[in-house]
């Protein structure tokens, strides 16, 4: 037959015929065939599956349903049902409960709830999961080809799992092939995302048959032919395959010989198509009209039970349509249209009345089907909308948009929604309370499918409607649906407006939705200025939870309510709802809340130095985070190990954690976990010393804190104490406010206090200090945590009231917190912190004349020194030894400022500079660069601005010029750049894991490119540097010349010149630290 024969098709089938190879060696690959009508998709996907059972493997079809009203994953159910045919029964088990979202056999009692203890995210990644590891298991067990056609029609979520699977189709015995028309994207259900997807496969897009072509097709279907009727064959169809195919059928019936004048030649395909239709018996077009009403394939027992005919009669009219080349036949009395265009052309041939009709009459039989478990919603509203039955279609939808949200595709949920307000509108006379509901559906469906600004505007609309009602109820769920996602430390104003208002119109007495909006409104506020409000509302919605009985009510009570009091309420009151929370979750079975209350236990088991406790709690998160087996779940867990890991000094498992939550977040798409990486990745390079590395980390802290007055203080507040940390004194304090410190301190949040302590002493700010230490004795034999935010764990609180009094002068006091203080560390096992607080204490021994303290001064510090050295803590063992020398009177100390260890000193004598340094002496010729060198040497351990070094003496008191020429990048090329940077992490990380080095390398080096133009626009704290700005040019001169001066001094002494390379720090600050 003339369908079966493919021409001019060799390249593409060598292509595929070498990917099939690589299959066979187990390594997969994913491909698109692509081009208009009628060219030859399905052909040559065919061919492919031919060539593939050819080799011994096996090759299964899923077809999108191009008529629409198909169910979620469609092509997916068809090619899973194929697969599960041939599977082992027993791996087919460990699948079988994600599986039976969408496929509805596998569960015992018809289709498997929507797990409540998973996010919408994570609950799709799992059924995702399961369907990439049925088809893993069963490409193993025999290579696979799976053809997924007509993509242009499929929904969304069949393109995401076609994406997911692509991620790891490379590694397997596995090709999948799609086809899709190009020209439809614009206008497809998963345009966006089949085009991104795309991107990632290899394309094949199919051209018209040339003139060789065609004369290749003809002669295999009639050898007698002759070369006018080819190069007018060519010339009528332009080598459009469906076209020539339909005139070598109609030259057939026809009886032609195959010269050109004796046929008659249609204008169109579609002409062609509708002529060959009447050759057929009114019979086989009325049974052929009944199933294009269906789709563009249909079985016979459908046609029988909507339009009540023998079944005889529509077997004999398919049969009939078969041998015409219009049907095919794709299982017993299961048949579909040849093309997508001739099932168009019957539909069209249908007389309105009648088309109507048929559609009513077939979703009521759908309906039925349906409701005896059969997943149908989507084609019982899609056939009622089209018999124009509006209010019936909008409960249809309705029924679909809960379906897809059980099925896990909630881009189809929302717009199935959409449809069900659309067709409500349609019927008119719309019912308030109905419309509410409608809205409410279609907002809870938005922020499923992640689309929470426009879940946000559906849920505020229902708002509104439900005010014009004075409806509180509705206006409560409104309020609820309206703040469903919850964003940690940021206070959305709108949305606690929302929650009061609900609160207010809600009767006063207990109910589950007044328990519910009181919670939420009590996280909603925090951080708040005054947090005893919040607290106090959150515990008034547990108890009142708690007198109702209701346990999943409670549970989300203390969700929220203790989210209120996350970080700020008391500490064993929180330990007491942390634990119910978690304890109530497990009973209930929602396994991401019994996360989150072993969470937060291990946190503040950890405050409060119970690191036992901490463990315990830790190891239950870790168990409960491989049975999620998520990584949006998992981070979390093997970032708590990482806190350990630090905080024991066991760095280099640190690392390896640290990097692990990093990637696992990033999969998982949590945004928190990008800054949790970058706090714990931050310690661990303070620790270690590394203070140059460290200090870009802290970017990822601007704006996390929201856009606010106490979002950006509180910022930087832990910006400027890391900067301290780091011997970067003026930059941290750059800035500081003291008001709007207090302003934090407000807060109660005991995470910020270590670092506001760091602050007040750089700061010589005794009357913080005063007021810290004060606050700081009430918590005093805590440790001090980052907290869920920021998961990292600094120390006791005894160590900052311990430098907090020395400061201030109460050294009796001091010595008291640092005993204590070291004795939480040996306890607790922190290696790190311990050799740290060994050294400030030393520090302070150091100071008295009794001979005691300063044995034990030396004991201390070469404790630090010890440790610091096994652990590689280099500022650490630099200052231990640093006190050490002076403890054992080799060196006379200066404090302040530092040590000038080697006695260097410069003098100007004329026109030249005498050089002293230990026994030598030489002079320099007065240039610009040994004055600068000169002004620093002056005054060891003053950090100066490049403005003041450059402009010299003469700007004493005189404004400088701090102009420029705008900024180096503006906002969306830095905006573009991140992103770049983002999405080169992740193509890195995923490279790492499979084991791609040239793909990692490529990464990496791209990276490294995008890192060092960032570097030079963007300066501390993420702010901007602009062009030709004042502090640049300066920056630039003072290193070159101080640079310069460095190599001059070589010249005449190697060892100083060696000396200045290490102690002179150079950039905006300048300062030589000997």
């Amino acid at each position: 037959m003339a369908e079966s024969i493919i021409v001019g098709r060799d390249r593409e089938i060598s292509r595929l015929a070498d990917a099939l190879d690589q299959v066979a060696e187990g390594r997969g690959s994913i491909w698109y065939v692509t081009g208009e009508p009628g060219i030859g998709k399905s052909r040559l996907a065919e061919e492919l599956g031919h060539l593939a059972r050819a080799r011994g493997m096996r090759a299964f079809w899923g077809r999108c349903w191009e008529a629409g009203g198909a169910p979620a994953y469609w092509p997916w159910v068809q090619i899973l049902r194929a697969v599960l045919r041939t599977a082992d029964p027993g791996r087919v088990d460990a699948h079988s409960e994600p599986l039976a979202q969408i496929l509805p056999e596998l569960g015992q009692t018809g289709p498997t709830p929507l797990p409540s203890d998973l996010g919408p995210d994570q609950a799709r990644f799992q059924l995702m999961d399961a369907i990439s590891g049925v088809i893993a298991d069963a490409a193993q067990r025999l290579p696979l080809v799976l053809v997924l056609e007509d993509l242009h029609a499929a929904d969304v979520s069949t393109v995401l799992l076609l994406e997911f699977l692509a991620a790891t189709v490379r590694h397997q015995p596995l090709l999948i092939l799609g086809t899709f028309r190009e020209a439809e994207l614009a206008t497809a259900p998963a345009g966006p995302q089949l085009i991104r997807a795309a991107q990632e496969g290899n394309r094949l897009a199919l051209d018209r048959l040339s003139k060789e072509d065609v004369a290749a097709f003809v002669k295999a279907t009639d050898e007698t032919a002759d070369s006018s009727f080819v190069a007018a064959l060519h010339r009528t169809t332009d080598g459009h395959p469906l076209f020539l195919v339909e005139l070598a059928r109609l030259w057939r019936t026809r009886g032609s010989s195959g010269s050109v004048d004796r046929v008659s030649v249609p204008r169109s395909v579609r002409t062609a198509i509708r002529e060959r239709l009447t050759r057929v018996s009114p019979e086989c077009v009325q049974t052929l009209q009944c199933g294009a009403i269906v789709g563009r394939e249909f079985d016979v027992g459908l046609l029988q039970a909507c339009f009540q005919d023998e079944e005889a009669k529509y077997v004999a009219a398919c049969q009939e349509a078969t041998d015409a080349a219009i049907l095919v036949e794709t299982a017993p009395q299961r048949y579909r249209f040849v093309h997508f265009l001739i099932r168009e052309l019957v539909y069209e041939g249908i007389e309105e009345p009648r088309r109507a009709d048929a559609h009513a009459r077939l979703a009521r039989i759908l309906e039925d089907r349906t409701r005896d478990g059969e997943l149908r919603w989507s084609e019982v509203a899609h056939h009622l909308a089209a018999a124009g039955r509006c209010r019936e279609a909008a409960d249809a939808y309705r029924n679909a948009g809960a379906q897809a949200l059980q099925q896990l595709a909630f881009e189809e949920a929302v717009q199935a929604h959409r449809e069900a307000l659309r067709a409500s509108e349609t019927a008119g006379s719309l019912d308030p309370e109905i419309h509410a509901e409608l809205l409410l559906e279609l907002a809870h469906a938005q922020t499923r499918a992640g689309e929470v600004i426009l879940g946000k505007q559906t849920s505020l609309a229902a708002a509104e409607v439900a005010r014009n009602l004075t409806n509180p109820e509705l206006l409560a769920r409104a309020a609820l649906e309206h703040g469903a996602a919850l964003i940690y430390a940021k206070v959305d104003p709108e949305l606690v407006a929302l929650l009061q208002e609900a609160l207010d119109a809600l009767d006063p007495h207990d109910s589950v939705l007044r328990a519910r909006v009181m919670a939420r409104l009590a996280a909603a506020q925090q951080p708040a200025v005054d947090p005893a409000g919040p607290m106090q509302l959150a515990r008034e919605a547990i108890a009142m939870a708690r007198r109702l009985g209701e346990r999943e009510t409670l549970l989300d009570t203390l969700r929220n309510g203790g989210s209120a009091m996350v970080d700020v309420g008391d500490l064993e009151e929180r330990i007491g709802l942390d634990r119910e929370h978690a304890t109530l979750a497990e009973e209930l079975g929602n396994r991401v809340e019994a996360l989150r209350g072993n969470l937060r236990s291990t946190m503040d088991y950890l405050e409060l130095g119970r690191l036992d406790d901490a463990f315990r709690t830790m190891r239950a998160c870790e168990r409960i985070a491989e049975q999620l087996d998520h990584p949006a779940y998992r981070w979390r867990s093997v970032a708590m190990h990482a806190l350990r890991a630090i905080w024991e000094g066991d760095f280099e498992a640190a690392e390896q954690l640290v990097e692990e939550a990093r990637v696992l977040g990033e999969r998982g798409r949590d945004p928190n976990a990008g800054v949790v990486h970058a706090m714990q990745k931050a310690r661990l390079l303070q620790l270690r010393g590394d203070f140059d590395a460290q200090l870009p980390l802290l970017k990822k802290l601007d704006g996390h804190w929201g856009d606010t007055d106490l979002g950006r203080t509180s910022a930087s507040v832990i910006i400027g104490a890391e900067h301290v940390l780091a011997r970067r004194v003026t930059i941290g304090l750059h800035g500081f406010d003291r008001d709007a410190v207090h302003e934090v301190l407000r807060l109660g949040d005991h995470t910020f206090q270590l670092s506001v302590a760091r602050l007040a002493i750089a700061a010589r700010d005794r009357e913080l200090a005063e007021h810290l230490y004060r606050s700081l004795l009430l918590t005093q034999d805590h440790l001090v945590t980052g907290g869920m935010l920021y998961m990292t764990l600094e120390g006791p609180t005894r160590w900052g009231l311990a430098s907090l009094a020395r400061f201030l002068g109460r050294e009796g006091e001091a010595r008291d917190h640092y005993e204590h203080a070291l004795e939480t560390t040996r306890r607790t096992g922190g290696r790190p912190v311990h050799a740290l607080i060994s050294h400030d204490y030393a520090e302070l021994l150091a100071e008295s004349d009794a001979p005691a303290d300063r044995r034990r001064a030396s004991t201390l510090a070469q404790e630090a020194q010890t440790t610091a050295r096994e652990l590689r803590m280099r500022a650490l063992e630099a200052d231990a030894t640093l006190l050490l020398t002076r403890l054992q009177g080799q060196v006379e100390e200066h404090h302040p400022p530092p040590a000038n260890t080697n006695n260097l000193s410069m003098h100007q004598v004329g026109d030249a500079w005498v050089v002293r340094y230990g026994t030598a002496e030489f002079h320099l010729k007065n240039v610009r660069g040994v004055r600068l060198l000169a002004a620093l040497v002056a005054e060891p351990g003053r950090e100066f601005h490049v403005l003041d070094l450059s402009e010299g003496p003469k700007a004493q008191g005189a404004p400088v010029d701090r102009g420029d020429a705008g900024e180096l990048l503006d906002e969306e090329a830095r905006r573009q750049y991140k992103a770049r940077v983002f999405e080169l992490k992740a193509e890195l990380a995923e490279a790492e894991e499979w084991n791609d080095p040239a793909r990692a390398e490529r990464s990496r080096r791209e990276l490294a490119l995008i890192e060092q133009e960032l570097s030079k626009a963007v300066g501390i704290g993420g702010r901007p540097r602009r062009s030709g700005s004042a502090a640049e040019r300066a920056r630039v001169n003072v290193q070159r010349r101080i640079r310069d001066a460095i190599r001059r001094i070589e010249g005449h002494h190697a060892g100083l010149a060696k000396h200045l390379d290490r102690a002179i720090r150079t950039g905006t600050y300048c300062a030589y630290e000997p």
